[in-house]
């Protein structure tokens, strides 16, 4: 019966003789190994025989190094193997030759603690074979005496595998899979060291850069996701060569890169890279056989006490005002832009809560017809009340009620609360204005009927005002439901007639009775003259009436009648009031 191997481990560490008892399992399954300390050794032997010892060491499949300061004195064949040499070859060599030079430094400084019979912590660094094959490995070092002089025996874990995966990981963790770039993660980290170096050398800036695509969906639409695919590849590839040294660009996702300039400091200095960015990274492309025109905008914030996340929103936003602006561009962060983006934030949040709780208010602005002096009409115009006691301009929230849903809801609250309130100012009329968004929308008749209905209003006292915009984005549909308002009886008003693309045509083929003239049309020039002249011309030949608006002065009442305007608004005759203050002037009945 074969006898089992016993084996003896002492002297050392814990540690140390934890590791070797490691490696002796692995290499003799079958061994009884024990683990004595320094007074257990001394009641044993190490191995019975040197022939057990040279089997442990010789099987073992973790490689194990002997060498001193004059080079390897003993490499077992797994050590070899790693290596890529015979164990005749490797013994005789400097270790350091088997090292990676960028690693040499601290496998040095470990020699000479080794030599000075130190015991070390596990290190890993790498092994460069002679093919040039680079092998992660892990090693466990404790110092030894061989042959009278101080030696160091090694024993190491190929880990390579192991670290191939952790690099797999940390690249999926930080990296872009489609362009290889640093993602929105690592941009973060980056940029948070950039602006803690900033604050601590007192560096006056840093400089971020958010840049996005203008037309992708366009590209993906038409030439499919291939293509899009590889335009962001390649668009990747002229941002990180083109951007300055220093520089870290990165995909932050979707058709968004960030750019991290620490070298930039001044406005100036921004805007000038940036357009050199432009003019360099985009233009006309051939990406998979299609020929490409590929513009981007950029959004650019600078700072230093600033944290990353406050840089990146402020980028941001400087970004969405280049796309406003027209595309292409680059925009320097502003911060009484900020303060107007913050303020519409609120707005959108507030906006559906005061509809439903009611909570706007309605003025009205008296409309004086001018043969006769005497208020004939009133203007109706949505208000907001903020908390400082003043009022959010229309031009600030309808915009914005437009963009989430809800104009219509606004329209229609205007109008119910309008009728009903005007229906007791007898023979006084009553003007809303209507989105460009309801007028293609049949649901703007039902609002107009409900409106009549609750309220008692004859049709013929309610008048819509609709802007040009309102009827070029669909004519067609425009028409339809304007000769459905005429067939009700409502009249219709083109509002800030002039200001915008006043096609004749529109006039012609459209049921509007009554041109209102914008205020700009009062500005004294002999060629406004002109032109306010043709435009009351004109609407009377077409059997249409006019009301000139921004009446500010006699002068320019007395103008308005010579020249043949039928009505006029402005704050001459009277602000927007409330409703009560406008009844008691409907009572008072002024004439002008």
């Amino acid at each position: 019966m074969k006898d089992t191997p016993r084996v003896l481990l002492m002297g050392g560490s814990a540690n140390t003789r934890a590791t070797w008892r490691d490696a002796v399992v692995r290499a003799l399954p079958e061994a009884q190994v024990e683990c004595l300390d320094e007074e257990g050794a001394r009641a044993g032997s190490f191995f019975r025989t040197e022939a057990e010892y040279r089997v442990l060491v010789d099987q073992s499949p973790e490689p194990i190094f002997i060498y001193t300061a004059q080079g390897v004195e003993y490499a077992n064949p797994a050590a070899a193997a790693v290596v890529g040499m015979t164990r005749e070859e490797a013994v005789g060599r400097s270790i350091l030759s088997f090292i990676h030079p960028d690693d040499r430094a601290r496998v040095v400084a470990r020699m000479a603690s080794l030599f000075a019979g130190s015991e070390l912590d596990p290190a890993e660094y790498r092994i460069v074979s002679v093919t040039g094959e680079v092998r992660h490995m892990e090693a466990v070092s404790f110092p030894i005496l061989f042959r009278g002089q101080p030696a160091a025996q090694v024993v190491a874990r190929d880990v390579t595998e192991r670290r191939k995966a952790e690099e797999s990981l940390r690249r999926s963790a930080f990296y872009d899979a489609l362009t290889g770039l640093p993602n929105r993660r690592m941009f973060l980290e980056r940029l948070r060291e950039a602006c803690g170096e900033a604050r601590t050398t007192r560096c006056p800036s840093i400089c971020v850069m958010f840049v996005d695509l203008d037309r992708l969906k366009s590209v993906n639409d038409t030439a499919g996701h291939r293509v899009g695919d590889e335009l962001l590849r390649e668009v990747a590839a002229r941002l990180l060569r083109c951007a300055p040294d220093g520089a870290v660009v990165s995909r932050f996702g979707g058709d968004e890169f960030l750019i991290l300039l620490p070298a930039i400091h001044t406005p100036a200095e921004a805007r000038g890279e940036a357009e050199r960015l432009l003019a360099s990274c985009f233009g006309r492309m051939v990406v998979c056989g299609h020929e490409l025109y590929v513009s981007a905008s950029i959004g650019i914030a600078l700072g230093r006490e600033d944290d990353s996340e406050t840089l990146v929103h402020r980028a941001d936003m400087a970004l969405n005002r280049a796309k406003a602006e027209g595309r292409h561009r680059a925009v320097i962060f502003d911060p009484e832009t900020d303060r107007r983006d913050r303020e519409r934030l609120a707005i959108e949040a507030e906006l559906p809560l005061r509809l439903r709780d009611g909570a706007f208010r309605v003025h009205y602005q008296p409309i004086v017809q001018l043969d006769t002096g005497r208020i004939a009409g009133v203007e109706a115009l949505a208000r907001w009340p903020d908390a400082r006691g003043g009022w959010i301009a229309p031009d600030t929230f309808v915009p914005i009620a437009e963009e989430l849903g809800l104009v219509g809801r606004l329209d229609a609250w205007v109008m119910g609360l309008a009728c009903t309130t005007v229906r007791a100012w007898p023979g006084v009329s009553v003007s809303v204005n209507v989105s460009a968004l309801e007028l293609s929308n049949r649901t703007l008749v039902r609002t107009v009927e409900g409106a009549l209905r609750d309220s008692g209003l004859p049709p013929a006292l309610l008048a819509l005002e609709l802007t040009e915009r309102a009827l070029i984005q669909n004519p067609d549909r425009a028409a339809g439901v304007l000769r459905d308002l005429k067939s009700m009886g409502v009249y219709i008003h083109l509002d800030d007639f002039g200001t915008g693309y006043s096609s004749l045509r529109y006039i012609e083929r459209l049921p509007i009775d009554t041109l209102k003239i914008d205020r700009s049309f009062l500005a004294h020039g002999a060629r406004r003259e002109i032109i306010l002249r043709g435009i009351v011309s004109l609407a009377h030949d077409l059997g249409m009436h006019v009301i000139a608006e921004g009446v500010e002065s006699a002068a320019d009442l007395e103008r308005l009648r010579e020249l043949g305007s039928d009505y006029a608004q402005g704050y001459y005759f009277c602000r927007p009031r409330g409703a009560e203050e406008v009844q008691t002037m409907l009572a008072e009945s002024p004439v002008w």
